[in-house]
């Protein structure tokens, strides 16, 4: 997750071993102590702590709120700098005429799209973390959103690349999505903090109906 995930309300899950219903349920990552909130007996949810700095953050969780260290874990959030995206290699995407991609999958597009994604402060090549695509409406979401793992493009961290640019959509029901519409690009390095909105226009395809002429000599 990114140095703003608190200020996003990032909400984490944490899995374990005899969770209590009790108000004393609390998480404690660095110096910052919180209520937790108990889900079952092995669930428990917290809200994103604030830090400063990037790197690895241990995560240790008391039914008391005191004995955080009989709680110990080798259970960690990590934390990645904000990165900005400049610009986009396209802003428009024309929509396929063959069967539309499902929720997550993307392996069936008609047509193989990339789109370069050109900022700073991304991640770089040999950086061991996941960035996200994340391709989803603009609006209400009314029909599914499409997720491709991002690729580091470069040594200084100033561009990624998006590979299998979903093509077309479809609603819940199966039903394409025809005509034009916008799609927002949204990048993520855990599927909850989606930052950095870039639109696409997704276009319909050019129908061709006559030529003029017909025949040449």
């Amino acid at each position: 997750m990114s140095l703003q995930a608190y200020a996003n309300s990032v909400v984490i899950g944490v899995t374990g071993l005899y969770f209590l219903d009790t108000p004393d349920l609390a998480v404690r990552i660095a110096d910052w102590v919180q209520t937790a909130t108990f889900v079952n007996a092995t669930y428990a949810t917290f809200r994103a702590p604030p830090v400063r700095e990037v790197g690895r953050y241990a995560a240790f969780l008391t039914t008391n709120r005191a004995d955080f260290t009989e709680a110990s874990s080798v259970v960690a959030l990590t934390y990645h700098p904000g990165f900005v995206i400049e610009r986009l290699s396209n802003h428009r995407v024309q929509v396929s005429q063959g069967p539309a991609v499902g929720l997550i999958s993307h392996t069936d597009h008609i047509s193989h799209i990339s789109l370069t994604a050109w900022g700073s402060s991304l991640p770089k090549i040999g950086d061991e973390v996941d960035l996200y695509c994340v391709f989803g409406p603009s609006g209400a979401a009314v029909f599914p959103s499409v997720t491709v793992r991002a690729t580091f493009t470069s040594d200084d961290g100033t561009s990624i690349r998006c590979d299998d640019v979903p093509t077309a959509f479809t609603l819940a029901d199966g039903t394409p999505v025809a005509g034009a519409y916008d799609v927002l690009l949204r990048f993520s390095y855990d599927l909850q903090e989606l930052v950095w909105p870039q639109t696409l226009l997704y276009y319909p395809a050019p129908v061709l109906q006559t030529v003029t002429p017909a025949r040449l000599v």
